[in-house]
């Protein structure tokens, strides 16, 4: 850019050069492009105005942002960049809004700043969109604040305490003393029952041929034939109820056993048998037929001696079962069995030397067996697995040390090893009474006396009655 070459004399124009005179054409023309002025305006006088025109720009734009502009601003502006609105503190009590008009500040004012300062200071504020601008006529007055108003900013969610008045109320009270039973030594047995007044007990008679042969009771136990009632009641027996069916009819129907009277859930599990038997055939005197020994698949009559096996209804209809030739023998010696429980049972250890005693098998376990089946099936929604029930019919009939739950006695009988597993149940068996029933019956093809297993079933045990 050329330099500036003029001479100016007394209220005369300046006279340029050709090149500044073009120049200041040129420059004259991209300022009325710019800015709509007249071209033949003094450029002196152009830029007063267009300072002018700048600044009001600027003066509204402050203003649209929410600042005032207080006399001096262009002094401020002079000493420091363009400085961020201070946040907008909580008006804690209300003061008459007054409108400051903001001053124009005058070209000396301008010439003071420096244009190019005053300049850059626009330059350097942010952009702001106008379409999220708000005209300071728009904000909205504040709400009149009470005079005793206490601003609280920020307040933590206030917590509610309930008062537990049942913790109260037991505070009050004394605290009751504990009573501390003592854990009864053993599996607890059952009381005597109430039997029906109805009972004749004129007519009974000694129960004799027992497979335990009344070692383990008090007293003799005496029974007498069933009624009519008793008969439709046992004809309502199903797998389901014969537990307590039998109950029934043993509390009815039989007398003795123990110095308190007959004690149903207490009889052995080895005379069960007999004792139903005993009580069918005081009643009716019709045979029984031909039982599978088999409780897994149907196994025909065969004959020990001619090895003639039965095919034909008329086969099995020749075979017959009377109870005074049924057999009903313990497993083992029965005086050694006995004198084990001398002490009400009989004890051994484990291969982990934790303490193991046995009790007698009688009623009341099998109660604690349907028991302890339906829990399972009340605890997890399936059935018990077969493993598991296995086990569980050892489980009932034996304390371990250290264990009292009977799922826990499971897992712990079913994590043994092989070993001490038959250790256990050697220990049990020779511990345990347990019957064998034999029939001695004629054989259809060689007519001889023939002895053959003969276990018992429930819907064979009915037939006939």
């Amino acid at each position: 850019m050329p330099k500036k070459q003029y001479i100016q004399t007394n209220n005369q124009e300046p006279q340029y050069d050709e090149q500044t005179r073009a120049f200041i054409m040129s420059a004259k023309q991209s300022i009325a492009k710019n800015h709509g002025l007249a071209i033949d305006r003094d450029p002196a006088e152009i830029m007063r105005e267009n300072n002018r025109k700048l600044h009001e720009a600027a003066q509204t734009l402050a203003a649209k942002r929410g600042m005032v502009k207080q006399q001096g601003l262009v002094k401020k502006l002079a000493q420091a960049p363009v400085q961020q609105p201070a946040p907008i503190q909580p008006v804690l009590r209300q003061q008459p809004f007054v409108e400051e008009v903001p001053e124009t500040p005058n070209d000396a004012e301008m010439n003071e700043v420096g244009y190019d300062q005053y300049m850059q200071s626009l330059m350097n504020a942010p952009d702001v969109d106008e379409a999220e601008m708000t005209e300071l006529s728009e904000i909205p007055t504040p709400a009149p604040v009470p005079q005793n108003f206490t601003p609280n900013f920020r307040q933590p969610p206030k917590t509610v305490q309930y008062e537990d008045t049942d913790v109260k109320n037991r505070q009050l009270e004394p605290e009751p003393t504990p009573v501390i039973t003592p854990k009864p030594q053993g599996i607890a047995q059952p009381k005597p029952q109430t039997v029906f007044n109805h009972v004749d007990v004129t007519n009974f008679s000694d129960v004799r041929g027992l497979p335990s042969e009344g070692m383990l009771y008090e007293n003799p136990i005496l029974g007498q034939a069933l009624t009519f009632m008793d008969v439709l009641m046992m004809n309502h027996m199903d797998n389901v109820n014969i537990t307590p069916t039998v109950n029934t009819l043993f509390n009815r129907r039989l007398t003795g056993g123990w110095a308190d009277g007959m004690i149903a859930d207490n009889i052995l599990q080895c005379d069960e048998s007999y004792l139903m038997h005993w009580l069918r055939a005081s009643t009716i005197d019709e045979p029984l037929p031909y039982v599978s020994p088999s409780l897994d698949k149907w196994e025909p009559f065969t004959c020990p001696e001619c090895h003639g096996v039965a095919q034909t209804s008329e086969d099995y209809q020749k075979i017959q079962v009377f109870f005074n030739k049924m057999d009903f023998k313990i497993r083992g010696n029965l005086q050694e069995i006995v004198a084990k429980h001398a002490n009400g049972c009989y004890s051994f250890y484990l291969d982990d030397g934790r303490q193991c005693d046995v009790y007698l098998r009688r009623r009341y376990h099998e109660a604690e067996v349907n028991k302890a089946l339906a829990q399972y099936v009340k605890d997890t929604g399936v059935e018990m697995p077969f493993e598991m029930q296995v086990i569980l019919h050892s489980a009932v009939v034996v304390e371990i040390q250290g264990i009292d739950n009977i799922v826990d006695k499971i897992n712990y009988l079913g994590n043994l090893g092989y070993k001490a597993a038959k250790h256990f149940l050697d220990e049990v068996d020779a511990a345990s009474l347990t019957t064998d029933i034999t029939a001695k019956v004629i054989c259809p093809f060689c007519k001889k006396e023939v002895t053959i297993p003969y276990p018992f079933r429930l819907d064979v045990y009915l037939s006939g009655l």
